[in-house]
């Protein structure tokens, strides 16, 4: 994974939480999580294309979550940077979305569905997996 660019910084003055991880779940770090069906504690890593639902990025990676653990979630809130996981390809100032099955960004392309872009890419990339900056528009 390619190192991210000293000039962002993915903790800076912003707002996490501790929330209970759903029991089995296995969550990358920087991956997009919402929160358990009809929970409001338990998070999940995303499995959606609608970025409405996404409450923040994961800050450690956890396999096969126990029951009860806790895992360090950033809270996205607009105008922010997040750090974030490239799942295919990112432009520099190109709106981006939730990849779909594992939490990742990609372009969104020409046409994307309404509430489904997350923000603006700040950095190029072709590479699975690496650390992208994401400038987090209204979700």
């Amino acid at each position: 994974m390619a190192a991210i660019p000293a000039a962002f910084s993915h903790r800076g003055n912003k707002l996490s939480h501790k929330f209970v991880c759903k029991t089995s779940d296995t969550f990358v770090l920087y991956q997009a999580v919402v929160f358990d069906s009809g929970s409001s504690t338990n998070v999940t890593a995303t499995t959606s294309a609608d970025d409405e639902g996404v409450i923040g990025i994961a800050m450690e990676a956890i396999t096969t979550a126990a029951a009860g653990r806790e895992i360090e979630i950033l809270l996205l809130a607009p105008g922010d940077v997040f750090i974030m996981i490239n799942g295919g390809t990112t432009t520099a100032g190109q709106s981006v979305i939730i990849e779909g099955a594992d939490g990742r960004v990609e372009v969104a392309g020409a046409t994307p569905a309404v509430g489904s872009c997350l923000g603006i890419a700040l950095a190029t990339s072709a590479v699975d997996g690496d650390y992208v900056p994401v400038l987090v528009g209204r979700h």
